[in-house]
């Protein structure tokens, strides 16, 4: 991978696409089916993860063995074919398709379908595995009714606009980490088996008393899974499935939401002049702060400086 670095294309040439898509994605050829084809994407290349979505009108992608990396593919619309080892079957059914390292895929693309793909370093994802317990041995397909499924799908696509958005401005390195950090805790709890029960009632609700608390108590300084685990005196593989299934998030994605919420509590609750938008959002552990009013608008629904004004 290189990164980070965002552009997008649209092209007849089934070579450019290629080409194009040589930074983020293992090689592979692809083959007009019909004098229609064309192929449009949107690409973000981050240090160690490739995402883009793409739409191919009538093209037949052969991807070859992923030796470096796991690829998620996700169906955004019917029109797509999928071969992954000897499993055939139609796309845009709800699921996400998972290709592993060592294991060819083949795509066939019909009118201008669209899928969403993130190509991820096969070694920074058996670290996290490792970390949180897991074996390496992922899942191909991971339905969207299951809790883990539905918070990598929302990750995914949180995650790859923020990630094409580092590409187009500067980001410091926290900023990309934690972008990376994020997607790849996603797909590990939702692609590798965990056949352990999940805690009782009384111990998941002290686990996540107890790392709500350390939230909120540390919200300004920085924050890892590994920080909030040892807080909540548990491992970081229960931690994420006692948040997938209390929360319907992973850790991360409930800290950055405690901190906006932080963060807009204080915007309205201050005096005028006394509160500028980048001290709330330091105050509230975000470094970058033009990443933290895209959040905060997305959030809210206003930036952070239309709050001040509007209510004061």
């Amino acid at each position: 991978m290189i990164g980070p670095s965002s552009f997008q294309f649209d092209t007849r040439d089934p070579h450019e696409v290629a080409a194009r898509l040589q930074p983020v994605t293992p090689p592979f050829r692809l083959t007009p089916m019909r004098a229609e084809f064309r192929a449009r994407a949107r690409v973000a290349a981050l240090p160690h993860v490739g995402l883009f979505d793409i739409r191919i009108n009538y093209g037949n992608v052969v991807a070859e063995p992923m030796c470096d990396f796991y690829s998620i593919n996700v169906p955004l619309g019917p029109g797509i074919e999928w071969r992954i080892g000897s499993k055939v079957e139609a796309g845009g059914s709800g699921g996400i398709r998972v290709g592993v390292p060592g294991e060819e895929f083949n795509l066939r693309f019909h009118h201008a379908a669209p899928v969403l793909v993130a190509n991820i370093d096969a070694r920074a994802v058996h670290d996290a595995a490792s970390e949180a317990g897991f074996s390496h041995d992922a899942r191909r397909e991971i339905s969207l009714s299951c809790p883990e499924g539905a918070a990598l799908f929302r990750v995914l696509t949180i995650q790859w606009r923020d990630a094409l958005r580092a590409g187009r401005v500067p980001a410091n390195d926290t900023d990309l980490g934690d972008i990376e950090q994020r997607l790849i805790e996603a797909f590990v709890a939702a692609a590798f088996p965990d056949t352990n029960p999940l805690p009782s009632s009384a111990e998941a609700t002290r686990i996540m008393s107890a790392a709500e608390a350390f939230v909120r108590a540390e919200l300004s300084g920085p924050m890892t899974v590994d920080k909030i685990a040892c807080a909540s005196d548990t491992s970081n593989r229960t931690l994420h499935r006692v948040f997938l299934h209390a929360a319907g998030v992973s850790p991360m994605v409930y800290v950055t939401r405690e901190r906006l919420n932080a963060a807009r509590r204080r915007l309205l609750a201050a005096e005028r002049g006394t509160l500028t938008v980048r001290q709330a959002a330091t105050e509230c552990g975000f470094a970058h702060h033009g990443r933290f009013s895209i959040l905060y608008r997305e959030a809210f629904g206003e930036s952070p400086s239309e709050t001040l004004r509007h209510w004061h």
